[in-house]
């Protein structure tokens, strides 16, 4: 992670992906969203909030390929 890069508050994760913030919170605890604790509270870079997105493309597709429906 950048030094300078922006952290997202899981209000705002939320917001961009369309979720609500109990489901954001599931992602971090699932490991499928890395997030950091500050003060107790999580955040979110930019570039995990990126990095999670182009995972579940990827995952979306090779689950299309592999039922045919691709």
């Amino acid at each position: 992670m950048d030094t300078t890069e922006q952290l997202l508050r899981i209000e705002n994760v939320a917001e961009r992906l369309n979720l609500s913030q109990k489901s954001v919170r599931r992602y971090i605890h699932a490991g499928k969203l890395k997030s950091n604790k500050i003060g107790g509270v999580h955040r979110v870079a930019e570039s995990e909030l990126q990095y999670f997105l182009n995972l579940s493309i990827y995952e979306r597709i090779i689950s299309a390929i592999s039922s045919g429906s691709f």
